[in-house]
């Protein structure tokens, strides 16, 4: 089994930044809290070279609470494998008000026995912020089936994130049956779901061109919605999409 990693956000209440992984956003947004945020990240890195992205959008220096962390981090012993700070990371900025957005890179290394993700042997393909036919094709189906309490469906449409997901952690809780069980039990009601708007979401290449990110343009989830009979279940993803055997799948 490899080496779990997971990302770790901590920020300011100040700022408003955006966090890449090889081009996949996994935090972006502001937040009304200064808890970490972090979320495993195994299946978005690669064999050899990948980076690190922190882009900050929106922030005052000068405020007791500026401050923006981001790290991939090891799950033994929370060694961080690489991360980036804001400000100490970024160059200095000129007063009054300093430019936005500002944007760090960080190459690392990952062993060259780690496990390839989907995306890694995904074609490159150029898709329009708009999104294309194939590209919206999984993302209404996903979004129709949890308002109509479909779980049959919702299985389906992420079979293939649950797939991946088991392949890099190996957990029973990631096994296909526990994660159709745990589907199963969430979909017992139809779901009230933040609509689609054509102008608030967008597909933004990522992993260089070889997936393609659903995400809205307000920092709120892309995919967001909560079920009818127990408000406490929710659903709320940037899915990933990449091409295999010829259509868009969602992996992540």
């Amino acid at each position: 089994m490899p080496v779990r990693h997971y990302y770790h956000v901590r920020l300011g209440l100040t700022v408003n930044a955006a966090v890449r992984v090889n081009g996949i956003t996994v935090h972006h947004g502001s937040s009304s809290t200064q808890d970490g945020i972090t979320g495993p990240v195994n299946h978005f890195l690669l064999p050899g070279d990948n980076h690190l992205e922190v882009e900050i959008r929106a922030g005052d220096p000068t405020h007791g609470s500026a401050h923006f962390h981001a790290a991939i981090r090891y799950t033994q012993g929370d060694e961080a494998r690489v991360q980036l700070d804001w400000p100490e990371d970024f160059p200095a900025l000129p007063p009054p008000a300093p430019p936005y957005p500002t944007l760090q890179v960080r190459p690392f290394l990952m062993s060259e026995d780690h496990p390839r993700p989907l995306f890694a042997d995904a074609p490159a393909e150029r898709v329009p912020l708009e999104g294309t036919d194939e590209t919206w094709a999984p993302i209404r189906a996903l979004h129709a089936a949890f308002e109509r309490g479909d779980a049959g469906a919702v299985q389906e449409l992420l079979s293939t994130r649950v797939a991946e997901a088991h392949r890099f952690y190996d957990l029973p809780s990631t096994s296909p049956a526990a994660a159709q069980a745990a589907i199963g039990e969430r979909m017992a009601a139809p779901y009230d779901m933040l609509p689609l708007y054509g102008g608030q979401v967008v597909f933004m290449e990522c992993a260089g061109g070889r997936a393609v990110q659903l995400l809205r343009l307000d920092g709120r989830p892309a995919i967001a919605g909560q079920s009818r009979a127990d408000p406490k279940l929710r659903f709320l993803s940037n899915p990933v999409l990449v091409r295999q055997g010829g259509v868009y799948r969602i992996v992540a």
